[in-house]
């Protein structure tokens, strides 16, 4: 039987090309634009836990971010950089319900599988940020960078 699976949106093959040109960059700001809220709120979290195990001044908050967490994430996508990245027209889902886009490298031309085949991918999970502005819901896809569910159960 064959299923009808959705297509991405220009918004969000627009922020996985992005992401992937800003992940490989120094532009912290940008980098932390294109960043869900969760991740942000984990980012800080991580920072604390840094700051207590290495002195409140070992490193601040910006370049923890541009030293350590940028660099993990461009690590992820490594293989993607300078070689033709592409993205998967179709649209998945998560395990929680959130956006699943597929990456793939050396892409010069667009693909088309008719049949089931094996392609080596890398998944950029993307999730919908929003937030109340004078008075209306702004809503924004952002990428999420910890695919974990650590966050369901009090330990």
């Amino acid at each position: 039987m064959e299923q009808d699976w959705p297509l991405i949106s220009k918004e969000q093959s627009d922020l996985a090309f992005e992401f992937l040109r800003i992940i490989f960059s120094d532009d912290v700001d940008r980098y932390w634009s294109l960043i869900s809220k969760v991740d942000k709120a984990r980012i800080f979290g991580m920072h604390r836990q840094y700051s207590n195990e290495n002195g409140e001044s070992s490193i601040s908050f910006r370049e923890y971010v541009a030293k350590i967490i940028m660099p993990e994430h461009a690590e992820n996508y490594s293989k993607l950089r300078d070689n033709s990245p592409g993205v998967s027209t179709t649209l998945r889902y998560s395990e929680q319900g959130e956006g699943l886009l597929y990456l793939l490298e050396n892409v010069t031309e667009p693909r088309v599988y008719e049949t089931e085949t094996e392609v080596k991918v890398f998944p950029l999970i993307v999730t919908m940020d929003c937030e109340y502005v004078n008075g209306d819901v702004k809503a924004e896809w952002k990428v999420r960078m910890y695919n974990d569910k650590l966050y369901e159960e009090l330990v």
